[in-house]
C-alpha cells in the first residue's frame, strides 16, 4: 500500500486523501445518526433505572458506591464465582421512628374545610388527615447479584 501510495503523482494521491477522509466522516456521521436512533428507540438501561428507585424516584444507590463496587469487581475473591455472580452494595430502607414523648398534635393533624354546592345552601364538611410520611434512611450492605463479573474476569486474564 505504502509503495503504490508513493508511485502516485502529487495531484493524485491528494484526491484518493480527500477522497479517503471524505468517506470516514460521512461513514462516521451515519453511524452517529444510527446510534442516536436505536438509542431512542430501545432506550437501553431504562429497566434496570426503574428497577434500582424507590417509591419517590430517586435513586437508591449512589455513584460512590457504584464506584466502589467497580474497583471491587475488578479483583474478584473467587474466580469461579465471578463467572456468574457479581459484587453489589444493597441498601436497605430502614424507617426511622419517631420519639414517643411527641404529642399527638404535632405529628397527626385534622385539616377541617367546608365546600358548598352549586346552589350555595347546602355546606359538606370535609377532614383530611394530615400525617408527616415516615424518615426513611438506607443501610449500605455487600451483597451480590447475578450476571457474570466481566470485569474482574478480563483484569484477571490481562495479569
Amino acid at each position: 500500500l505504502m509503495s503504490g501510495l508513493a508511485a502516485l503523482d502529487a495531484k493524485t494521491s491528494s484526491r484518493l486523501g480527500i477522497f479517503t477522509i471524505a468517506y470516514y466522516l460521512w461513514t462516521t456521521f451515519v453511524a452517529v445518526i444510527v446510534g442516536i436512533v436505536m438509542v431512542s428507540i430501545i432506550h437501553p438501561g431504562g429497566a434496570a433505572q426503574k428497577e434500582n428507585t424507590d417509591q419517590s424516584g430517586k435513586p437508591i444507590m449512589s455513584s460512590a458506591d457504584a464506584l466502589l463496587d467497580l474497583i471491587r469487581n475488578m479483583f474478584p475473591s473467587n474466580l469461579v464465582e465471578a463467572t456468574f455472580k457479581q459484587y453489589r452494595t444493597k441498601n436497605s430502607p430502614i424507617v426511622k421512628t419517631g420519639k414517643a414523648s411527641q404529642s399527638e398534635s404535632i405529628t397527626h393533624r385534622i385539616l377541617v374545610y367546608g365546600i358548598q354546592d352549586e346552589n350555595g345552601s347546602n355546606i359538606q364538611n370535609f377532614a383530611l388527615d394530615i400525617t408527616p410520611p415516615p424518615e426513611v434512611i438506607y443501610k449500605s450492605e455487600p451483597g451480590f447479584s447475578e450476571g457474570m463479573n466481566v470485569l474482574g474476569i478480563v483484569i484477571f486474564s490481562a495479569t
